[in-house]
């Protein structure tokens, strides 16, 4: 091997500036889209809340009716629920029992806490309310404004954030019944060896059994990815049909094996700078998975190599 090996972090980046499998974007069900990554930013269609709504158990009033420095006695002219339905104006000189989340009847522009009078918090609303005298006056105190949480426009989730159980919670309470999504990424892993099989008892002597295709393609899966497993032997020929089969349907193109020094190198023979010269091959300052490449297909899909130790194809992949 000529020159110093390759830092691993400076080839990642490479990775990262060259490789950009581009897949498109697809509308599913609310509770299909968990794990998926957001292909638009999540916009808020409403206002929350739709209108004024209380945010504490208490009672609603004029503030310009409480008396200053003394406190006030009122009778009280409704009780008010936290359900669906308009609410009548708030009587002159009078005031309403409120729970959290119950729209605020017209004119009232306070709710005092039921813990700052002398009324009890459960059972019914009482005929008289005494609101004591260190009550604050504050205008719009314990009252959440028309969409003071979600303001409708209100960007509540970028393009590529991953939707969780909280997002879909938040849609949900929106109204939302679908998410755009950026499509499942779609990889061909292409694994080469003419020692390899997928017998459960190799029948010949120096056959290995083949993992490498099964243990990235259940690695890709958890990431979220749609993999295919693609076998080839160290044929040049059979493996350039096969990378344009997978560089058909792939988003991105990934091969193990055929990558080092020896004489039957296939990946390396066919992609390096002897055959096509499209893949740029290296070696890591890394033990194992040193030997890697990168390149693209014809077409334009991005392929990486890794190497064929099934240890060494992982901790690249992880990479």
């Amino acid at each position: 091997m000529a020159g110093r090996p390759t830092d691993p972090w400076r080839w990642r980046e490479h990775l990262l500036e060259r490789m950009r499998p581009a897949p498109g974007e697809e509308t599913v069900p609310l509770l299909s889209s968990r794990g998926r990554l957001l292909a638009k930013p999540l916009r808020g269609p409403e206002d929350v809340p739709s209108g004024p709504v209380s945010a504490m158990d208490g009672f609603a009033v004029r503030r310009r009716e409480l008396a200053a420095g003394a406190s006030t006695v009122l009778p009280v002219s409704a009780d008010l629920p936290a359900r669906p339905g308009e609410v009548p104006p708030l009587a002159p000189g009078t005031a309403a029992r409120i729970m959290t989340g119950a729209p605020v009847p017209g004119g009232a522009d306070l709710v005092v806490p039921v813990e700052e009078t002398d009324a009890a918090p459960e059972g019914p609303a009482p005929a008289l309310v005494r609101i004591r005298a260190e009550v604050s006056r504050e205008a719009g105190r314990h009252i959440r404004g028309r969409g003071e949480e979600i303001a409708r426009g209100a960007v509540l989730a970028e393009s590529g954030d991953r939707v969780g159980p909280g997002m879909i919670g938040l849609a949900r309470t929106l109204g939302i019944q679908q998410l755009t999504v950026l499509a499942r990424p779609r990889v061909a892993v292409v694994v080469t060896g003419d020692e390899l099989t997928g017998d459960a008892v190799p029948a010949v002597e120096g056959a290995v059994r083949e993992s490498n295709g099964t243990m990235l393609a259940a690695a890709l899966a958890a990431e979220g990815s749609e993999a295919q497993v693609l076998c080839c032997g160290d044929d040049p020929s059979a493996l350039a049909k096969v990378l344009a089969e997978a560089a058909e349907s792939a988003d991105l193109v990934v091969t193990t094996g055929g990558i080092g020094h020896g004489a039957y190198d296939v990946v390396k023979e066919l992609l390096g700078p002897r055959g096509s010269g499209t893949s740029r091959f290296t070696h890591l300052a890394l033990r194992p998975g040193g030997p890697q490449g990168a390149g693209h297909l014809a077409g334009g899909t991005p392929v990486v190599h890794l190497p064929g130790t099934p240890v060494g194809a992982l901790v690249g992949y992880h990479l």
